[in-house]
C-alpha cells in the first residue's frame, strides 16, 4: 500500500511540475512567436481561396520552371514553379563579375599580370580563413567552395599546396583571426603565424618554392564593436565593454600590421633579395581600410590590390585578374592611408561622455522605474570636422596647402595618403578627347570620347570632380567647401586596343549647391566659377584643378606633388549668388530650410561652443583633443524616455478619433496599384481594430503582423544588405554578395542594378518581400564596425551604388529598408549616443546619399531603418526630419521602422524609443520580436487620444501601402481571404496543458483515494459522502459547460440545402451569395454535427457558388468534411457536415521535367516529376516513365524508362526522379503516367503531355 501511495506522490509531483512548466511557458513563448514561427517555418497566416482563376503573380521570376511549351508552371494555388538551381548559378556568376570589376589594383611596379603557370605562395592564415562577410546582422554565409587556392587554380596558376595545407591542416590551422561580436567581447586580435614558425615547419622549403608570393591582409569588423585605434581619445567599445589591439607591433590600432605580419613581409623580402622569389603582392580583404605604412618600409612589395569582403564566390576572380584574363577596372570608394589618425575626425570618435553625468545625474537614473537607461543617456560624439572627412579633408588641406590659403600650416600630404579616393589602375591605357561642359538651367553635361591607347582591351571608369568657389561670403556666414567633390561617373564597355566610345554624363545643378546654416539657412549656389574635371581619383582632381590656375611644383617651391592636366578642366561661371534657386524641394515644392538648430550644440545651448573645422585657418581649427561636453538640466530631461513634449503643444481640436473595427468587407489586395490618397485607404483603414493597429506598430521583428479585418498576410523581412542575412533566427537561401563598398568599387550603376534584381529574385524564392539593407551610413573614419555594410566615404558614389540597388531590387517587389537613417557611424555606445553636428554637414553629407534612394524621383525606397542613435538630445526615430525632410522634401511615401527594439539583459537598452511619442513623430513600426520595455501598456495609455491614435492610423496606412505594392501579395487574388492562424506548436503547447492537468488531477485522485475496506466505518462513509456531492457539483459543472458549448455551436450553425460530395470530390450545394469555406477533419474529430476541440484541419478551400472539387486533401478515407458560411466579418459559420466521407478516383499524370546534372546539387542528369500537386489532392504512388527518339514514339530508349517510386521523408518528396544520362545532340521525348493503387482506390491515370528536350554540353 505505501509502495502504491508513493508512485503516485512522485507521479503528482512530476506531472504538476510539468503542468506549471507548460502552464507559465506557453505565455512566454507566445511572447516570443516571431521568434518560434522563424525558427520552425512557420506561416501565421492563412489564404483562403476562391475559386475564382485571377493572375495573382504579381512579381514574376526569371528563374522558373517551363512546361514544353515554353509556359511558366504554376502551383494549384496560381503560384510560380521556381528554379532554385538556376537562380543560384546567376547569382554565383553575377557575384564573380561584381568582384571582376570591382578589384581595384592601386599598385603595380610591373609584377602584374602574370604568367599562368606562374607558383603562386598564398601567405596569412587569412588566405585559408578569407573574409567574405562582415559579422552582426548583416553578415551571409559562404559555402567554401570558392578559395583563394581555387581561384588561383582556375586561372591556370599554380597555388602552393604544402602552403596551403600549412595554414589549413598544419601548424598554422590554430592561428585564426578573433575578435567581439554582437554577444560576446574579446580583443581584436589578427593572430597570424610568425615567419619563425614556418621556417621551423620541416614542409618549409616546400613552402617557399614559389614564384610570386601573395600576402593577405584581412581585417574584419561587424555589428556591435568599432575596431579600436589606439588613440585614447578614441576608445572603442562593444555592445558588451571595451575592446582593445593588444598584438605587438600594432600600438592598439587594430588597422595597422602587427609584428607577426611583419615578419612574413620581411621573410619574402629576404627570399627576394636571395632571387628565391620574383615579386611580393599585397590583397586587402576588408571593408575597413588598413593604414599601409608598411609600404614605406621597404618590404619589395610589387602590387596592391583592394578586394574587400567577397561574398561567397568573388574571389575566383582575383586570379583572372592576376593573370590578365580580367583587366582590372575598379576604383577606390575610400581613401587609403599612411596613417589612419590623421584623420579629424578621429579626434571625436568612439567613447565621450558627458563630463558631469555620473556627478549630476547617474544617481537619479540608477533610482528610477528604469534604473539602466544611464547607458543610453551619458554618451555622446561631435562631428566637429563638418563637412571635411575623408578625401575632403586630405585633398582641400592639400589644395590650400599648395595655394598657401587658409593657415594651411606644414602639411606633407604624401605622407598621410597613399592611395586617394576614386584610383584604380589597369594593364591597358586610355585617353580622352573631344571634352567638353555644357549647361541648361538644371544641368550640366560632359561629353568626353574615351580611347583604349594601350595593348590589350579593358574598361575605364570616367569620372567627374567639381570644384564650387569659396567665397567672401562663404568664410563670413560659415559655408565650407570641399577643394573637389565627384558628381558624376560612368563606366565604358570594353574596349578594344584602338576602339573608343563617347561618354555622356549628365549632373543635376543640385548637385553643386551648399547648405548655408547660418544666413540664407537653405541651399545656395555661390557666384564665381565652378571648375570641371576628369580624373583618375580626388588627388589627380586636384591637381587638373591647381594647373587650370596657374600653379604647378615649380611655381610652389614643391609644394604641388605632381603637374596637372589643365586640358581636362572646363568651367562654367555663375554671375550672382542665388539663394532661391534650390530653397524648395525639386520633388515636393516644400521649403527647404533649416530643420537641425537642434543637433548642432552652438544653436542648441549657446553656454557650450563647438569650434568646427573650418578651411579659413586649417591650424587654429584642426581638433587635436575631444570636445568636453557637460549635460545641462534641459538636456537631461529630453532624454527621459516617456519626454514627449509633442502632446502638450499639440492643438488637439485639429484631430479627430479614428473609427475602429467598421464593417465595408474591403480587403487589403483591392487597393493594390491604387493612388496613396485614394479615398478607398480611408474605409479600409476603419475596419482595423485598435488591438490590429497596435500589433502592427509593436511586433514588426522581421515581420509586417497579419490584419485579419483586411486581409493582410503576415509578411516575412530578413537581414541585408549584402544578401538575405543567416543571422539569429530564420534568413533567406541566397546569393552571399561581395561587400557595399566592393560593389561601390565597380563604378557601374548597370552591374548594381543586377545585384539589386538577383537579391530581388532570392527574396521571391525565398518568399521574403523585405530587406533590411541597403546600408547607406558614411565612413566617417576607416574604424567603424559596420563598414562593409556601407558604401563609401563619399555620399555620391553611395547615393548613386544604393540608388540603382534599391531601383533593382524593388523591381521584384522586395520592400528596401535603407539603413540606418543617419548619423548613425559608429557601434560604440550606439545605444542613445547623442550626435551632434552642424547642419551643412548633415545635408551635404550624411543625408545627402539618404535623400538619393528615399527621393521619390529616383530610388524611391519604401522603407527606412532608423539608428540607435540621438540626434542632439532627441531619439532619431522621434525626430521631426522623419516628416519635414524626409516626407516633406524627399516625397518619401513609405514607412519607417526602428532598429532592434530590445533589452538582451541590459546589453541593448533602448527604453528611450517611447511608443506614444514615436508614433506620433514618424516612427510606424517597431523590429520587435516581441512587446519590450511595456511598449503595450504605453501606447493604451494614450488609446483615447485622437492625436496619437490618428497617428498610429497613419502607420498603419504607410505600411500596408508598402506591403500592398510588394511581392507579398504574389498569389492572393482579389476574391481571395487572409486570416491569421493559431500555428501548431501553440495549439500543441495549450494541449499539453490539458493533458498535465487531466493528469495531474487523475494523480490527485489515486493519491486520496481510500482502499474499500477502510471506507466502510462510519466516519470514512461520511467524508466519502462529502467527496461524492463535490464531484456531484463538478460533474454538474462539467456537463453545464459542455452543454453550453453545445448550445453555441448549434446556435451559430445553421442548414444548406442538399449539400453533397462526391466520391472524386467534386461538391455541390444550393447556396446563397455569401461566402463558404471547406474544412476536412478527421472522422473521429468530428461527432453530432460538432468539430472537436483542437481538431487538425486535414485541408480547406474556398467553396463560393455552391460547386467545386475538394482538392485540399489526398486520397483517402475517414474523413469529415464541414461547410462553414463565413459572413462579412470572415467569422465562419457552420452550416453543413458530412462523416464518413471516402475520396477516391482516377489519378491525374503528373508533369516532369529534364534536369542536367548540377556540380555540388546532382551530379547524374535526370527527368524530375512534379509531384507537389498529386501529394496534396490526389496521392503518391508509382509513376512510369517513358523515353523516345522520336515525337511519334516508336523509337524507345531503355536508359530513359522505369518506374519511379517517390517517398516523403520529413515533408520533403524524394527519390521521385529517373536517373538518365541523355547523348550530346538529341533531342528526347519522354512522358509520364500514375500507376493504380488499390489499397487507397488510386485508378490509373492516363499517360501524360509529351515532353521534349535536347541534350547539350
Amino acid at each position: 500500500m505505501k509502495k502504491k501511495k508513493l508512485i503516485w506522490k512522485i507521479l503528482t509531483v512530476i506531472t504538476g511540475i510539468l503542468m506549471l512548466v507548460f502552464i507559465i511557458g506557453t505565455p512566454i513563448a507566445i511572447h516570443y512567436g516571431t521568434v518560434i514561427n522563424w525558427a520552425l517555418g512557420v506561416v501565421p497566416y492563412k489564404t483562403i481561396k476562391s475559386d475564382v482563376e485571377e493572375n495573382v503573380v504579381y512579381f514574376p521570376s526569371e528563374f522558373v520552371k517551363k512546361d514544353a511549351d515554353g509556359s511558366t508552371q504554376l502551383t494549384a494555388s496560381g503560384s510560380e514553379v521556381y528554379d532554385d538551381a538556376a537562380l543560384v548559378k546567376a547569382g554565383q556568376e553575377l557575384c564573380k563579375e561584381v568582384t571582376a570589376e570591382g578589384i581595384a589594383l592601386v599598385m603595380n611596379d610591373g609584377l602584374l599580370p602574370i604568367q599562368k603557370g606562374t607558383k603562386v605562395g598564398l601567405f596569412s592564415q587569412s588566405t585559408v580563413n578569407l573574409l567574405t562577410s562582415g559579422t552582426g546582422s548583416g553578415s551571409t554565409a559562404s559555402t567554401g567552395e570558392y578559395t583563394f587556392y581555387t581561384s588561383m587554380e582556375h586561372a591556370g596558376l599554380v597555388p602552393n599546396s604544402a602552403l596551403w595545407k600549412f595554414y589549413s591542416e598544419g601548424a598554422g590551422k590554430d592561428f585564426k583571426r578573433s575578435g567581439p561580436s554582437i554577444t560576446s567581447p574579446a580583443d581584436y586580435l589578427i593572430n597570424e603565424v610568425n615567419w619563425s614558425i614556418l621556417e621551423s615547419d620541416s614542409t618549409f622549403d616546400s613552402m617557399i618554392a614559389n614564384d610570386v608570393a601573395i600576402f593577405n591582409v584581412s581585417r574584419v569588423a561587424g555589428e556591435g564593436y568599432d575596431i579600436p585605434s589606439g588613440l585614447d581619445n578614441a576608445l572603442t567599445q562593444s555592445d558588451l565593454g571595451a575592446i582593445t589591439a593588444t598584438e605587438s607591433g600594432m600600438d592598439g590600432n587594430g588597422l595597422k600590421l602587427n609584428d607577426d605580419e611583419k615578419s612574413v613581409l620581411e621573410g619574402l623580402k629576404n627570399l627576394k633579395a636571395e632571387g628565391k622569389l620574383k615579386g611580393i603582392i599585397v590583397t586587402i580583404n576588408a571593408a575597413n581600410m588598413p593604414q599601409v605604412d608598411f609600404l614605406t618600409q621597404d618590404y619589395g612589395v610589387d602590387a596592391v590590390l583592394v578586394i574587400s569582403t567577397t561574398g561567397e564566390c568573388g574571389i575566383d576572380s582575383l586570379g583572372a585578374v592576376l593573370t590578365g584574363d580580367i583587366n582590372p577596372s575598379g576604383h577606390l570608394v575610400d581613401t587609403i592611408c599612411y596613417d589612419n589618425t590623421k584623420n579629424p575626425a578621429m579626434m571625436n570618435f568612439g567613447e565621450h561622455q558627458y563630463a558631469n553625468y555620473r556627478k549630476d545625474y547617474l544617481e537619479k537614473v540608477k533610482s528610477s522605474s528604469i534604473p539602466e537607461a544611464f547607458m543610453n543617456q551619458m554618451n555622446y560624439q561631435v562631428y566637429q570636422e563638418g563637412i571635411y572627412i575623408g578625401y575632403r579633408y586630405y585633398e582641400t588641406r592639400y589644395e590650400d596647402y599648395v595655394m598657401q590659403t587658409g593657415n594651411p600650416g606644414q602639411y606633407a600630404y604624401n605622407d598621410i595618403v597613399a592611395f586617394p579616393f576614386g584610383y584604380g589602375l589597369s594593364y591597358t591605357d586610355f585617353e580622352y578627347s573631344d571634352y567638353e561642359v555644357t549647361e541648361d538651367e538644371n544641368n550640366v553635361t560632359v561629353n568626353v570620347n574615351v580611347t583604349n591607347v594601350g595593348s590589350v582591351a579593358g574598361k575605364e571608369v570616367v569620372e567627374v570632380y567639381f570644384q564650387s568657389p569659396y567665397t567672401d561670403y562663404d568664410k563670413e556666414n560659415g559655408v565650407e567647401k570641399a577643394s573637389v567633390e565627384l558628381c558624376g561617373y560612368d563606366k565604358t564597355e570594353s574596349l578594344e586596343p584602338g576602339q573608343s566610345e563617347k561618354v555622356t554624363i549628365t549632373i543635376s545643378k543640385e548637385e553643386l549647391a551648399a547648405y548655408d546654416s547660418n544666413n540664407a539657412k537653405t541651399y545656395i549656389l555661390d557666384a564665381g566659377e565652378y571648375y570641371f574635371t576628369l580624373a583618375n581619383g580626388t588627388h589627380e582632381a586636384v591637381n587638373n584643378i591647381l594647373a587650370a590656375k596657374g600653379f604647378s611644383p615649380e611655381t610652389t617651391d614643391q609644394r604641388m606633388d605632381a603637374e596637372g592636366n589643365a586640358d581636362l578642366v572646363k568651367t562654367i561661371t555663375v554671375a550672382d549668388l542665388d539663394k532661391e534657386k534650390f530653397a524648395h524641394s525639386a520633388v515636393t515644392g516644400a521649403d527647404i530650410t533649416n530643420q537641425f538648430d537642434d543637433v548642432d550644440i552652438n544653436k542648441y545651448d549657446e553656454s557650450q561652443k563647438i569650434t568646427y573645422l573650418t578651411r579659413n585657418d586649417w591650424v587654429a581649427t584642426y581638433p587635436h583633443e575631444s570636445v568636453v561636453l557637460n549635460m545641462t538640466d534641459k538636456m537631461f530631461e529630453e532624454v527621459q524616455s516617456d519626454y514627449f513634449p509633442e502632446i502638450e503643444e499639440v492643438n488637439s481640436d485639429e484631430y479627430k478619433m479614428p473609427v475602429f473595427g467598421a464593417n465595408y468587407g474591403l480587403k487589403l489586395i483591392t487597393l493594390k496599384g491604387e493612388a496613396y490618397d485614394n479615398p478607398m485607404w480611408d474605409k479600409l483603414l476603419d475596419q482595423m481594430t485598435y488591438e490590429e493597429m497596435k500589433a502592427l506598430l509593436i511586433r514588426g521583428g522581421h515581420t509586417t503582423a497579419a490584419v485579419n479585418s483586411i486581409s493582410k498576410p503576415a509578411t516575412s523581412d530578413q537581414n541585408g544588405p549584402t544578401g538575405f542575412g543567416t543571422t539569429f533566427v530564420g534568413g533567406g537561401k541566397g546569393t552571399s554578395y561581395p561587400s557595399a563598398s566592393m560593389r561601390a568599387q565597380t563604378y557601374n550603376d548597370e552591374l548594381v542594378k543586377r545585384v539589386g534584381e538577383l537579391i530581388g529574385e532570392d527574396g521571391l524564392h525565398s518568399h521574403i518581400s523585405g530587406i533590411y539593407g541597403f546600408g547607406i551610413n558614411t565612413h566617417r573614419t576607416p574604424y567603424s564596425g559596420r563598414n562593409y555594410e556601407y558604401y563609401s566615404e563619399d555620399p555620391f558614389i553611395a547615393g548613386s551604388i544604393g540608388t540603382n540597388e534599391c531601383i533593382g531590387i524593388q523591381s521584384k517587389g522586395i520592400i528596401v529598408y535603407e539603413k540606418h537613417c543617419f548619423l548613425n557611424d559608429q557601434e560604440t555606445h550606439r545605444e542613445g549616443v547623442g550626435t551632434w553636428s552642424n547642419e551643412q554637414a548633415i545635408r551635404e553629407i550624411y543625408l545627402n546619399a539618404f535623400s538619393k534612394v528615399l527621393r521619390a524621383d529616383m530610388g524611391n525606397a519604401k522603407a527606412i531603418m532608423t539608428g540607435f542613435n540621438r540626434l542632439g538630445t532627441t531619439w532619431n526615430g522621434m525626430h521631426s526630419y522623419i516628416n519635414n525632410v524626409v516626407r516633406g522634401e524627399f516625397g518619401f511615401d513609405g514607412f519607417t521602422i526602428t532598429d532592434a527594439d530590445s533589452d538582451n539583459e541590459g546589453i541593448i537598452c533602448v527604453s528611450y524609443m517611447y511608443a506614444p511619442r514615436a508614433v506620433s513623430t514618424g516612427t510606424d513600426m517597431y523590429d520587435g520580436l516581441y512587446d519590450n520595455h511595456g511598449r503595450t501598456s504605453q501606447l493604451d495609455e494614450y488609446k483615447d487620444n485622437a492625436y496619437v491614435m490618428s497617428n498610429l492610423r497613419e502607420a498603419c496606412h504607410r505600411i500596408c501601402y508598402a506591403v500592398v505594392n510588394s511581392s507579398a501579395m504574389n498569389g492572393i487574388s482579389s476574391n481571395d481571404i487572409v486570416v491569421a492562424v493559431l500555428p501548431w506548436w501553440q495549439k500543441a503547447l495549450y494541449a499539453l496543458i490539458a493533458v498535465f492537468v487531466v493528469l495531474f488531477a487523475l494523480c490527485i485522485f489515486m493519491l486520496v483515494r481510500k482502499p474499500k475496506e477502510v471506507e466502510e466505518s462510519a466516519e470514512k462513509l461520511k467524508k466519502n459522502s462529502n467527496a461524492k456531492r463535490v464531484a456531484i457539483i463538478v460533474a454538474v459543472i462539467a456537463v453545464v459547460a459542455v452543454a453550453a458549448f453545445a448550445v453555441s455551436k448549434l446556435e451559430s450553425g445553421g442548414n444548406v440545402k442538399d449539400f453533397e460530395v462526391q466520391e472524386n470530390g467534386d461538391f455541390s450545394f444550393t447556396s446563397s451569395d455569401n461566402s463558404y469555406v471547406i474544412k476536412v477533419y478527421n472522422d473521429s474529430d468530428v461527432s453530432n454535427g460538432t468539430v472537436a476541440d483542437g481538431a487538425v484541419v486535414l485541408g480547406s478551400q474556398s467553396a463560393n457558388g455552391g460547386v467545386g472539387n475538394i482538392n485540399c486533401v489526398p486520397f483517402g478515407e475517414n474523413y469529415a468534411v464541414v461547410l462553414y458560411e463565413l459572413d462579412a466579418n470572415y467569422n465562419e459559420k457552420q452550416v453543413a457536415v458530412l462523416n464518413g466521407y471516402k475520396k477516391c478516383g482516377v489519378l491525374t499524370a503528373p508533369k516532369a521535367t529534364y534536369q542536367p546534372g548540377i556540380p555540388y546539387i546532382h551530379t547524374v542528369d535526370r527527368i524530375e516529376i512534379d509531384l507537389k500537386d498529386a501529394l496534396a489532392s490526389e496521392a503518391l504512388t508509382s509513376y512510369q516513365v517513358e523515353t523516345y527518339l522520336d515525337e511519334a514514339l516508336t523509337q524507345k530508349v531503355e536508359s530513359g524508362c522505369g518506374v519511379v517510386e517517390p517517398t516523403v521523408e520529413e515533408g520533403r518528396i524524394i527519390n521521385n526522379y529517373l536517373e538518365f544520362t541523355p547523348e550530346i545532340g538529341n533531342t528526347y521525348y519522354f512522358r509520364i503516367k500514375a500507376l493504380a493503387n488499390e489499397d487507397i482506390g488510386a485508378e490509373e491515370s492516363d499517360w501524360g503531355e509529351v515532353t521534349s528536350f535536347t541534350a547539350m554540353e
